[in-house]
């Protein structure tokens, strides 16, 4: 599968390198890097033969549900939405996104 590697965490997409902020914010950087965010169990989600396509797609989505109600998701602006920006960008802004400056 083209774009994607096995590493010693699992199947990730490939990253493409670029420079600018417009480029960074690209679907094709952002998309990897929020598939590679998520947990491997939901990465290398094991699709049965045996059941129906939309059946194994609608176990898919439980399970990426799931996962995504465990994150905050607090639009606000007031001081108590600052205790779940815990990430930052590649330019050092803070953050509550999934997606991680990985260091």
């Amino acid at each position: 599968m083209e774009g994607v590697e096995q590493s010693r965490q699992g199947l990730t997409c490939i990253i493409p390198k670029g420079t600018s902020k417009l480029r960074e914010n690209s679907f094709l950087v952002r998309g990897p890097k929020l598939f590679n965010s998520l947990p491997r169990h939901i990465r290398e989600f094991p699709f049965d033969n045996a059941i129906l396509q939309q059946q194994a797609v609608n176990n898919f989505k439980k399970t990426l549900d799931e996962y995504l109600t465990l994150i905050p998701d607090e639009p606000s602006s007031r001081s108590e939405y600052t205790k779940y920006m815990t990430g930052s960008t590649i330019y050092g802004d803070t953050t509550n996104s999934i997606i991680r400056k990985i260091v």
